[in-house]
C-alpha cells in the first residue's frame, strides 16, 4: 500500500451514508501573513460542508471569506469567483441534495482530479492519487489517445478511466448521476474591443504587472524569480527589482554539459538588475535519479522539476516563487512559415491539385545541405505543408498532434472535442482558438508541472502572465501588433537569424533590460539527451519492454491505440535510440509514463476506509 500521497488534498466522500474521508489536507486552518490569508480548512453550515485550500490576496477578514463561501451558487457565479484576488480549490458537499461540487480558481495553478463511482467520490490534487484511493483503477482510452498523439491530455480528460480534471475558471459537479463540467471563465475572449495601438498595448501591460507585482510582494517571503535569461523571466526580474529592491533573488537551472544554454545570459540579468543569483547546476550522475522520481513518484515531472523543488525544500526559506509560463495570446507562435501555412488552409488553397503540385517543392528545404539554419529550414517546410483541413494542419503544426495510421472513432472523437475552426475564418480568431486549444493540452500541463516544481511547504508559485487581469489585457492586443516581427543584427540576436518576435514584451523591456539580452534567440536546451543512453538501458527499456507488452495486450480491442503504442515501442526498442534525438528521449519518457500508470492501475494497493491515513469529516 502506498504509504503516502504525493498532493496536497485528498478526500473520499460517500452519497450512501453523507460521510466524508478527509485523507490529507484542510487541517492547518488559516493563517495571516502580511496582506495575505492562507487557508487550509473545512467548515459546516447546515448540511453544507466547505473545504477550502489556497491563499487570498486582498481579503482582510477570514470571517468575510466564509460569507463569500456561503454566497457560492446563490449569485452570479462568474462574478463571485472574482470577488477575490486569490488562488484556491474548493469543494463543496450538500449533504441533503447528495451533491458535491470542486470548484477551481481562475489562475488555475491548483487543480482537482474527479472520479466518482457507486456512489463514491474521490478528489484529489494529484493524478496518480487517484489510483492509490479508487477501488478499481484503469487506462481511459481517449486519455492514452490524446497522451500520446498531443503529448498531453485533453482538459477535462484524463488518463485515468472516469476521472476528470478542473479546468481554470471551472467546475465539476457530482451526483449520483456522475460528472458534469460547468465552466464560468474563458481565458481567451474571441470577441473584443483591441486596443488602437503597440503603445496602448505596451502602457496596459505595464499598469496590470505593477499593480500585479505589488500585490504579490509579501514582507516575509522572499521573492524569487526562476530566471533563464529569456524575454518572460526578463519582465518579472525588471517589476520585483522596483517594487521590493534589494529584497529580490534569482533562481537558474543548468544541466551539466548544457550551462551555455542559458547560465551565462542568467548572470548578465542578474549583475544587471543588482540581485542575488543562485545557480542550479544538476550534474550528469544526478539526472537518471531525478529522472526515476519524476517518472514514479510524480504526475510526469521532469527531472529539472523534481531538482528545483528539492532545492527549494533544501533552503528551507520562506518564498514567493514566481515562474514565466504563459499563454501566448501576447506572443503568437506564428512566424512567416506559419502565416504561410494558415493563410493556405484558411482560403481553402490546399484544396487545389495545381497548389499541392507547385507545393511540394517547400520539401527541398529539408534537404538543405549546409548545417547552419538546417534545423530551422526543415522546422519551417513543416509548418508550410499542406494537410487535408485547417483543423488538421492547426493541430499537427502548432500542438504537434501526432496520429496512427489507423483512423478511428478516437481521432473523430479528437476532432470533435476540439475548438472548432473552418475556413474562411479570420486570422486573429483561428489565432485565438488556437490558443484556447493549447489552454487546453500543453499550458495546462506545464502548469502543473510547475506547481509540482514550486510549490512546496516553504514556497507559493506566481504565475503572473496567466492571472485573469493580465489575460484580459492580452485579449485585446491586435494579432497584427502581438505577431509583429523584430528585425535586428545577428550580434543582437546572437544568432544567424535576424528575426525575432514577442515584439510587446520586447517594447516593454527597452531600457529596462541589458541590450545584449533584449534581443537574442533563446536556446531550449533538454535535458534528458545528455544522459539518454544510461537513461534508456537502465530506466525506459525494462519498462516499455515489460509493462509495455502488457499493456499492448489489454488493447487488443482499441486499434488505434494498439497501433499507436506497438509502432512507437517497436521502434524505440528495434534501434537502441540516437542519444542526440529529442523526439525519441520525448517519446521514451513518455511512453515509459504511461507504461507505469498501467502497472500501478494493476497493482493498486487501495487506502481502505477507516485507514490510518484517513479521518472523517461529519
Amino acid at each position: 500500500m502506498q504509504n503516502e500521497l504525493s498532493g496536497d488534498l485528498a478526500l473520499r466522500i460517500h452519497f450512501e451514508t453523507a460521510s466524508v474521508e478527509v485523507i490529507k489536507g484542510f487541517d492547518k486552518g488559516i493563517k495571516k501573513e502580511n496582506g495575505r490569508t492562507h487557508f487550509d480548512m473545512q467548515q459546516s453550515v447546515g448540511d453544507t460542508t466547505y473545504f477550502l485550500q489556497g491563499t487570498f490576496y486582498d481579503a482582510e477578514k477570514p470571517a468575510a471569506v466564509r460569507r463569500w463561501l456561503s454566497r457560492f451558487g446563490r449569485s452570479e457565479t462568474s462574478s463571485w469567483i472574482r470577488e477575490y484576488d486569490s488562488i484556491f480549490t474548493l469543494v463543496i458537499f450538500d449533504r441533503a441534495e447528495k451533491r458535491v461540487t470542486c470548484v477551481s480558481d481562475l489562475v488555475g495553478v491548483n487543480r482537482m482530479f474527479v472520479h466518482e463511482s457507486e456512489g463514491v467520490v474521490v478528489i484529489t490534487s494529484q493524478l496518480q492519487d487517484q489510483v492509490a484511493l479508487q477501488y478499481n483503477p484503469t487506462l481511459d482510452p481517449f486519455g492514452i489517445y490524446t497522451y500520446l498523439t498531443l503529448l498531453f491530455p485533453l482538459d477535462p480528460h484524463t488518463l485515468i478511466g472516469e476521472t476528470k480534471v478542473t479546468r481554470p475558471g471551472g467546475s465539476i459537479a457530482v451526483t449520483d448521476e456522475g460528472l458534469q463540467q460547468n465552466h464560468f471563465y474563458e481565458r481567451v475572449e474571441t470577441e473584443v474591443e483591441n486596443y488602437s495601438s503597440a503603445e496602448e498595448s505596451v502602457q496596459a501591460i505595464d499598469t496590470v504587472l505593477r499593480q500585479y507585482f505589488e500585490r504579490r510582494v509579501s514582507g516575509s517571503r522572499i521573492p524569487l524569480v526562476m530566471l533563464s535569461g529569456g524575454i518572460d523571466s526578463l519582465v518579472m526580474l525588471r517589476y520585483l527589482a522596483e517594487v521590493a529592491p534589494a529584497r529580490v533573488e534569482a533562481l537558474t537551472f543548468a544541466v551539466e554539459g548544457q550551462e551555455n544554454a542559458e547560465l551565462e545570459e542568467a548572470r548578465i540579468a542578474a549583475r544587471y538588475y543588482g540581485v542575488p543569483h543562485h545557480e542550479l547546476v544538476i550534474s550528469r550522475e544526478d539526472i537518471p535519479d531525478l529522472v526515476k522520481q519524476g517518472l514514479f513518484e510524480t504526475d510526469h515531472a521532469g527531472p529539472t522539476s523534481v531538482a528545483i523543488r528539492n532545492w527549494l525544500e533544501a533552503d528551507g526559506r520562506s518564498f514567493d516563487v514566481f515562474r514565466g509560463e504563459d499563454a501566448r495570446l501576447h506572443t503568437p507562435p506564428v512566424d512567416w512559415a506559419a502565416k504561410v501555412g494558415l493563410v493556405a488552409h484558411a482560403n481553402g488553397l490546399h484544396k487545389s491539385s495545381m497548389v499541392r503540385v507547385l507545393w511540394k517543392s517547400i520539401d527541398l528545404l529539408e534537404y538543405w545541405p549546409f548545417r547552419t539554419g538546417k534545423h530551422y529550414l526543415a522546422d519551417q517546410a513543416e509548418k508550410m505543408k499542406l494537410r487535408s483541413n485547417l483543423q488538421q494542419y492547426l493541430l499537427e503544426t502548432f500542438v504537434r498532434y501526432s496520429p496512427p495510421n489507423v483512423d478511428g472513432p478516437l481521432q473523430e472523437r479528437l476532432y470533435e472535442e476540439t475548438e472548432h475552426i473552418t475556413e474562411g475564418e479570420d486570422i486573429e480568431q483561428v489565432f485565438r482558438k488556437l490558443v484556447a486549444l493549447t489552454c487546453r493540452v500543453q499550458h495546462s500541463e506545464n502548469r502543473h508541472w510547475a506547481r509540482y516544481a514550486s510549490q512546496t511547504s516553504n514556497a507559493q508559485l506566481c504565475l503572473p502572465f496567466f492571472h485573469p487581469q493580465l489575460m484580459e489585457v492580452f485579449n485585446r492586443i491586435p494579432f497584427s501588433v502581438a505577431a509583429r516581427p523584430l528585425f535586428k543584427s545577428p550580434r543582437k540576436t546572437r544568432s544567424w537569424n535576424p528575426i525575432v518576435y514577442k515584439y510587446v514584451l520586447r517594447e516593454l523591456l527597452e531600457g529596462h533590460a541589458p541590450e545584449e539580452l533584449l534581443y537574442r534567440h533563446k536556446a531550449a536546451p533538454s535535458p534528458e539527451i545528455v544522459v539518454f543512453d544510461s537513461i534508456w538501458e537502465n530506466l525506459y527499456k525494462p519498462v516499455i519492454r515489460d509493462s509495455g507488452k502488457e499493456l499492448l495486450d489489454a488493447l487488443h480491442g482499441h486499434p488505434e491505440l494498439y497501433q499507436l503504442i506497438s509502432s512507437q515501442r517497436e521502434c524505440l526498442l528495434r534501434q537502441d535510440n540516437d542519444s542526440g534525438d529529442k523526439m525519441i528521449a520525448r517519446s521514451a519518457h513518455y511512453l515509459a509514463y504511461l507504461c507505469n500508470m498501467y502497472r500501478r492501475c494493476r497493482q493498486s494497493d487501495v487506502i481502505s476506509p477507516g485507514s490510518e491515513q484517513a479521518r472523517e469529516s461529519k
